[in-house]
């Protein structure tokens, strides 16, 4: 006599409509296969500011610049 293993399908499961040796599993791709997430390094809060200042100097140097190429 073979094993029968009990599998309850819920709404959301494609198992419902099915017949034969596949009925009740859930064998898609994205609900097997194992997520690995890269970890991500952030920049400290406080250095945040202070990366948009310097940049901000830039910029205003920058329009210095043009200001006097247009005089």
């Amino acid at each position: 006599m073979a094993a029968s293993a009990v599998v309850t399908c819920n709404g959301n499961s494609p198992c419902q409509g099915r017949s034969g040796p596949a009925q009740g599993y859930e064998l898609s791709l994205n609900r097997t296969k194992e997520l690995v997430h890269e970890e991500v390094e952030h920049h400290p809060p406080l250095e945040i500011p202070a990366e948009l200042r310097a940049i901000e100097r830039a910029i205003l140097q920058g329009i210095e610049v043009l200001e006097g190429m247009l005089r």
